[in-house]
């Protein structure tokens, strides 16, 4: 059966292609296998006791034009062969190249099976059965393998490499792409993040030592008083530690209040509340990642400050 599209038949937004309905699958089934065509090809097959194949031959002629002929033989003759080449070429005068050769006729086998899960886990459950039949296809000497029919019966067949089925898992294919995407994204805001904290150590580092500067004299009184260096280093220490603690803490409050605000706004919209949430071990992380890094930028100012002479300190103004 050949069908050829209207022109000036679109569907939609759909203004180019072929589409056929489900009435005219069913119609196309129910009908090829008694067509004239194919009754004829099963006749010959059924003389010759072998499969019909056609052969797709690229012709080039001595005037430049460009065409395809159709050569029908059976499997007796070598697939993708030069007789038919020969044969085109004398007639011709063109030059003629074989290019493939496939199965031609009708068939009620059906050559491709969809399965649609219900669920992710049916889906996986289906994937790792089929990758299990094609590992038992693959090895070596073939698999044994027993089933029982219809009626009942137990069956044992050899698994070889022909037995193996190729599938496209749709669902996954798109989920590798979406995770993907995500992973992208993922890396490129650990980027930007990664460097708003060396920036937010280096401005924590400046404050800190600035900090220092402004408290020289309250330095000095304190070195005279009796405090040492390194009671002096432990007290900014103690200042930074407690800028990184408040700063984490204060943001992992505005963080959860803004989950809850989007969830709210997502939820309303599509029905799902928990687009946005974090975790409770995480926050701890980010509130310790935040007190180390703040510590870390106030090493060095608070070793300066207790470097400095208390008579040189308490003399500053």
């Amino acid at each position: 059966m050949i069908l050829q599209k209207k022109s000036s038949v679109s569907y939609g937004c759909l203004n180019s292609g072929f589409y056929y309905t489900n009435a005219l699958t069913d119609y196309i089934l129910k009908t090829e296998a008694d067509s004239e065509i194919v009754e004829y090809i099963n006749g010959h097959e059924a003389l010759d006791d072998v499969p019909m194949y056609v052969n797709y031959y690229y012709v080039k002629s001595e005037n430049g034009k460009e065409f395809y002929v159709l050569d029908t033989v059976t499997s007796s003759v070598e697939k993708g062969g030069d007789a038919m080449s020969s044969i085109i070429g004398s007639i011709t005068g063109a030059e003629a190249t074989a290019m493939t050769a496939d199965l031609f006729g009708g068939s009620s086998v059906p050559t491709a099976i969809f399965i649609y899960a219900l669920d992710f886990d049916a889906k996986n459950k289906i994937t790792d059965y089929l990758d299990d039949w094609n590992r038992m296809c693959e090895k070596e000497g073939g698999t044994q393998f027993t089933y029982k029919d219809a009626e009942g019966a137990s069956k044992t067949i050899t698994l070889t490499e022909k037995d193996k089925i190729t599938y496209t898992d749709t669902v996954g294919l798109i989920i590798t792409m979406v995770n993907t995407m995500i992973q992208m994204i993922t890396i490129a805001l650990i980027a930007f993040t990664a460097l708003s904290l060396v920036v937010s150590t280096v401005m924590v580092g400046i404050i800190t030592y600035v900090s220092v500067v402004e408290r020289i004299k309250e330095i000095g009184i304190l070195r005279a008083v009796g405090a040492r260096k390194k009671d002096i280093k432990r007290l900014f220490n103690a200042e930074t530690f407690i800028i990184g603690l408040a700063a984490g803490v204060v943001g992992i409050l505005i963080t959860y209040l803004l989950s809850l605000i989007v969830n709210l706004i997502v939820g309303a919209l599509t029905g799902v509340f928990t687009i946005a949430a974090l975790p409770i071990w995480q926050a701890l992380v980010m509130v310790c990642i935040s007190v180390a890094l703040t510590l870390i930028s106030g090493l060095i100012p608070a070793a300066a400050a207790a470097k400095k002479d208390p008579v040189v300190a308490l003399r500053t103004e």
